[in-house]
């Protein structure tokens, strides 16, 4: 089987496409006021307040473009690998898994070691989530690996 992997950002948000942009732009803005203030006027608490918004909305943004925007899933003849949130990514071995359930909007992968993990599909849309499922059924179903419905 070739290799299947799908983005798991949220498709129908236009926020999540444009997110990292405004607040590099609002990081600008917040910038140019307390350097205005400077110049008007001297250091002050106001001048603190929106050096550290800036700063914060740069981060915002760098942090979005490096974590957020890198969530997927991928499959291959190997192994399983998701990461659908900032600390929830897993890499598992075909081998390593003992049944597999489909959800509505998730799949959660019961492991031999009594373990589970959950993959995420609320982002993903109607049709893209029924793609998941029967990659995933494909897969299984290659490896000899019960799946519940």
């Amino acid at each position: 089987m070739e290799t299947f992997k799908i983005s798991l950002l949220n498709q129908y948000s236009q926020r999540s496409k444009t997110q990292k942009y405004l607040a590099i732009i609002l990081g600008i803005a917040y910038l140019i006021i307390p350097i205005v203030h400077i110049f008007q006027h001297d250091y002050s608490l106001f001048t603190i307040f929106w050096f550290i918004l800036a700063m914060a909305m740069f981060a915002s943004g760098y942090f979005y473009s490096k974590f957020a925007s890198s969530y997927y899933l991928l499959m291959d003849e190997e192994r399983i690998i998701s990461k659908d949130s900032i600390f929830n990514k897993f890499n598992i071995s075909w081998e390593n898994i003992e049944h597999i359930k489909l959800n509505p909007i998730s799949i959660v992968i019961f492991k031999k070691s009594n373990d589970e993990k959950r993959i995420h599909l609320q982002n993903l849309s109607y049709e893209n989530v029924q793609i998941v499922k029967t990659k995933v059924q494909e897969f299984a179903d290659s490896k000899k690996i019960n799946i519940e419905f």
